[in-house]
């Protein structure tokens, strides 16, 4: 008996071969780099530059891995839509394609298009997990990896995020006008609090990476607040290039799109079962 959606469930076996490579990769890179905490003076010649310095860069063929991984998953559902075709005998096997667009107007423009010679009850199914930007972001990511004429670059980030915790000194000049009293300090008055200076944990909500010194900036101080830092930084991989990715593990995101592909290649077969063409 032919099975019709053999080549999808291979393709996504091949894009989860990638997407574990990968995972290896990552893993051996977190687990043997080291970092350094490294403090530039900004090209203001002014303020401080806060940075973690990684000892290496990541593998070269690290994004080679990824364009299979994300390539073979797009593949993937366009091949369900070819199995479906198939199943069904449909003399025209033009418009199958698996629907994408860059928000919902357009997708819905797009949809009767695309996969028109597909059964009804098949376009409804594609129609029904919203590709496009808002809709399903996973799906939607995948199909702008594969399509961009961007270049996309894997750079570490972190992961639990870096803490520098910010003491003002005794050298900023609110510090020579008073000084805390015991009175204060039994209040719950802090230091910082009375100088009026900013002092606590800090952890960067958008850490800017250097892929040529293999350097991510994490905060740009007042030169006049000494800055410790906390080593609790571990660098994870994130995919550059579209900000829905930004700052999230390239491996979890990858996975997340191999686990959505699957979902759709086995609600296609179920469907076609349904419907009695396989």
């Amino acid at each position: 008996m032919v099975d019709h959606f053999e080549s999808p469930k291979r393709t996504i076996q091949r894009a989860k071969h990638h997407i574990d490579d990968l995972e290896r990769h990552v893993i051996a890179f977190t687990a043997s780099n080291t970092w350094t905490h490294v403090v530039d003076l900004d090209a203001d010649g002014f303020h401080h530059l806060h940075k973690i310095r990684w000892s290496r860069s990541l593998p070269d063929d690290l994004p080679s891995i990824l364009f299979d991984a994300v390539n073979n998953l797009r593949s993937a559902l366009d091949q369900c839509g070819y199995a479906c075709a198939m199943a069904a005998k449909n003399k025209s096997t033009k418009h199958i394609k698996f629907p994408f667009a860059k928000d919902e107007t357009h997708f819905l423009r797009a949809l009767p298009g695309c996969c028109k010679d597909l059964p009804a009850e098949i376009i409804a199914l594609f129609r029904s997990y919203n590709a496009y930007k808002g809709g399903n972001d996973v799906l939607w990511a995948l199909n702008e990896l594969c399509n961009t004429k961007k270049h996309f670059s894997l750079v570490p980030m972190t992961a639990g995020r870096a803490i520098l915790r910010i003491i003002p000194t005794a050298e900023h000049p609110l510090a020579s006008k008073a000084r805390p009293t015991a009175e204060h300090l039994a209040k719950g008055v802090s230091p910082a609090g009375f100088y009026g200076l900013v002092g606590g944990n800090v952890s960067p909500r958008d850490p800017r990476w250097d892929a040529s010194r293999n350097e991510l900036l994490l905060l740009r101080t007042d030169p006049k607040k000494h800055v410790n830092h906390d080593a609790n930084v571990s660098p994870t991989v994130s995919i550059e290039g579209i900000d829905f990715l930004r700052h999230k593990p390239a491996v979890g995101v990858l996975k997340q799109m191999l686990n959505a592909v699957a979902a759709v290649g086995e609600a296609t077969e179920s469907e076609c079962r349904r419907l009695g063409l396989i």
